[in-house]
């Protein structure tokens, strides 16, 4: 069996991350997480160790650019592998923040308004790269504190 690419939703918004994690399921993705918030996005990404990330940009307790960042820098770190492809949506979407944004570490851009369907697109590519990349951790969050 095909393993399916893994993503995590993170959007202060429930109807965007449904409509996020609706568009992924369809188009083959698995979603394992669902955040409402930067710092809740980081405990699950660090223990969910998702394929794909969507983020919004504007949430509370940590902002996406700030979320993007410390993704990359979890990466870095010794015994992790891996790339997250990082998908930011957001309606904020001027020229400055998208500069930002990309250089946080950030693989695509989109407006929620007039780019969501390319979310879509950014499925396909994560199970060409490599199947066993990521493994999700065994032990439990930590707690924030």
């Amino acid at each position: 069996m095909e393993r399916k690419p893994r993503w995590l939703v993170v959007d202060d918004s429930p109807h965007f991350a449904d409509r996020a994690r609706e568009a992924l399921a369809d188009a083959g993705a698995d979603i394992v997480g669902v955040a409402g918030d930067g710092v809740q996005a980081l405990e699950l990404f660090e223990h969910l160790c998702p394929d794909g990330l969507v983020l919004d940009f504007s949430m509370p307790r940590l902002d996406g650019i700030a979320v993007a960042r410390s993704v990359r820098r979890i990466e870095r770190q010794p015994g992790h592998s891996g790339h997250c492809l990082i998908a930011m949506l957001t309606l904020h979407a001027d020229a400055g923040l998208r500069e930002a944004a990309i250089a946080s570490g950030v693989d695509a851009f989109l407006d929620k308004a007039r780019e969501f369907e390319a979310l879509v697109g950014m499925v396909a590519p994560v199970l060409q790269a490599d199947d066993t990349r990521r493994t999700p951790r065994t032990s439990p969050p930590r707690s924030p504190g």
